[in-house]
């Protein structure tokens, strides 16, 4: 068996962290996200893996992965035109010989449990089937594939995203984690997609699958997913992540003794953590950091490698990626900061509404709600911020922008963007006995 996975979307919802990165190549707790659905799939004895991506991503990702990776051979094919899962998966279609099983899994999305490892492990459990799909029980059926179920239990459909309960025919959900016979695919693909670029979506593959099969098995996930797909879910993806972090602090690594560490909190190789400063575990800090003397970093704060955080800050529930300096004074609650950013002293990170409504960002043009009562803002790389900039909750910066001293942030900053306050400045002489010479 092989396993293709599915990394082939551009993440244009994730701006601007995905403008000069893969999403599925964002760090968690020092190593990208595809990478720990390797990881699954190695331990379930996968010997070869099929990547399936789009151009732009060709080369950082391949220059990752090098054609191997943990003992797995890495073959990456690339999508040149978006045209759904359902495409991407046809396009591996020159490594599966006739009678060969396939292992599907999206490259952006990420579990509290081994979902792939116990689709596997269930799939060899069962016998005959031409496909073993993974489903889960669901309040909301209009936001889901749903599948149908004969008098046997067997599954003989899918009916995607009802409008309404009535019209589900369960409450089981299809999610994107399955196994299938490769030939079944390849002609459920040529049967219902190949020239109608609209029926190239998975779903018109798995109903013309689940009607031609001879058997669909299927197990159920109880667990918690998360599809990285728009920015807040970094913040959700990285909170799982650390509660599977233990407790380790490299030898290497020198804390002041009047430090306090509590907790589950990881701290690599050469990290300098000074005088007075507080981490509450969860946290996650790699390798080559520096904490700043009476710093406090709470709530599953993520800082990567060669971050810096300045004194007498305050980071909750703050996701830091490599190289970024926090300048002093400074207070990041629940924002996502990109790569190699310089944020100056008394940097404010406004995470809730003073009317304490849910959190609403401006996504591809159209105003979405986070469902969030606190987030704060989300960087782009290389972005230069002055000393006491604040930025209102829900806003985005666009990379390489240069953000000037004093401004407050109260929309979304472009890409490549210079932003500057304007002052009125009164000079004058001061006199002798002039009592108004101090404004």
């Amino acid at each position: 068996m092989k396993a293709v996975v599915l990394a082939g979307g551009k993440g244009e919802r994730m701006y601007p962290v995905s403008h000069t990165q893969a999403k599925e190549m964002i760090r968690f707790c020092g190593k990208p996200l595809i990478s720990y659905h390797l990881d699954e799939l190695k331990e379930a004895g996968i010997k070869e893996i099929i990547l399936v991506i789009n151009p732009e991503k060709k080369e950082e990702i391949e220059s990752y992965f090098k054609k191997s990776y943990n003992g797995m051979k890495v073959n990456i094919v690339v999508q040149e035109e978006p045209f759904g899962p359902a495409d991407a998966i046809y396009q591996t279609k020159k490594f599966f010989s006739k009678g060969d099983y396939m292992v599907v899994k999206y490259g952006d999305s990420f579990s509290d449990i081994p979902a792939l490892k116990l689709l596997i492990e269930n799939f060899k459990k069962s016998k005959g089937c031409d496909a073993f799909i993974t489903l889960k029980k669901v309040e909301d059926v209009t936001r889901y594939g749903i599948v149908k179920f004969d008098s046997k239990k067997n599954i003989i459909d899918i009916v995607e995203k009802p409008k309404s309960e009535k019209e589900a025919p369960s409450n089981m959900a299809f999610m994107g984690c399955f196994i299938l016979n490769s030939d079944l695919f390849f002609k459920a693909f040529e049967e219902v997609g190949e020239d109608d670029i609209e029926a190239r979506e998975e779903t018109h593959c798995m109903k013309y699958i689940f009607q031609n099969s001879k058997k669909v098995g299927s197990w159920i996930f109880d667990g918690k997913s998360i599809d990285v797909g728009r920015p807040w879910n970094i913040l959700e993806a990285n909170e799982l992540f650390l509660k599977k972090n233990k407790r380790k602090i490299d030898s290497t690594a020198k804390i002041h003794e009047s430090a306090m560490i509590i907790g589950n909190v990881h701290i690599g190789k050469n990290t300098v953590v000074y005088e007075n400063a507080v981490i509450k575990g969860p946290c996650w800090i790699g390798d080559n950091c520096i904490i700043g003397t009476n710093t406090l970093l709470r709530n599953s704060t993520h800082v990567d490698n060669g971050a810096v955080v300045g004194s007498y800050c305050e980071l909750k529930n703050a996701f830091l990626m490599q190289d970024t300096e926090i300048g002093h004074f400074s207070y990041i609650g629940d924002s996502v900061i990109g790569r190699k950013c310089k944020i100056g002293a008394r940097f404010i990170s406004a995470n809730r509404r003073l009317d304490r409504k849910t959190i609403k960002m401006i996504i591809q043009g159209q105003l979405k709600d986070t469902g969030l009562d606190f987030f704060g803002c989300v960087m782009g790389d290389n972005v230069a911020l002055g000393v006491g900039v604040v930025t209102n909750p829900g806003r985005l910066i666009g990379p390489n922008c240069v953000i000037g001293p004093g401004v407050v942030l109260y929309k979304n900053i472009p890409k490549d963007t210079v932003v500057g306050l304007v002052q009125n400045l009164d000079f004058r002489e001061v006199e002798k006995n002039d009592k108004d010479n101090s404004f």
